[in-house]
């Protein structure tokens, strides 16, 4: 027997990728008078030669990619498919907790937005990923 809350309970893996894609865009960090946000870091360092090797290029590309597997997983669940969405929401939330969690370490102290939302966003879509697979029916 359903309870109604199971219909919704698939909606929150991709809330908090969303999530994650929304605070890509906020303020993660200041240069001078200027808040920067998580994509101009990127740029920052392609700029200065700071990304290094095909790993991190890879990497930042993903990082681009974000929005877009965010609104993936937002158009699989409206189409029926939570176990594809929780994948790609997943995704988004683990790419986006590695990044926000490397610049928290390293920026120390900073007052922006973009990283702890981030990360608050992305432990919100792993763990909606998780309730809405759980009650998911098997497959057989």
């Amino acid at each position: 027997m359903s309870r109604p809350s199971d219909g919704r309970r698939v909606w929150l893996a991709p809330g908090g990728a969303v999530g994650v894609a929304v605070a890509t865009a906020l303020p993660w960090a200041r240069s001078g008078r200027r808040a920067v946000s998580g994509y101009d870091l990127v740029g920052i360092a392609r700029r200065f030669a700071l990304i290094d090797g095909t790993a991190l290029r890879v990497a930042a590309a993903a990082w681009l990619c974000l929005p877009l597997a965010a609104a993936a997983s937002v158009a699989l669940v409206a189409l029926g498919r939570p176990r594809a969405a929780a994948v790609a929401a997943s995704g988004t939330a683990l790419a986006g907790l590695l990044v926000a969690s490397s610049v928290v370490k390293v920026a120390q102290g900073s007052s922006a937005i973009g990283a702890p939302l981030t990360i608050v966003s992305s432990v919100l879509a792993l763990a909606g990923a998780y309730l809405g697979l759980a009650h998911l029916p098997r497959r057989t």
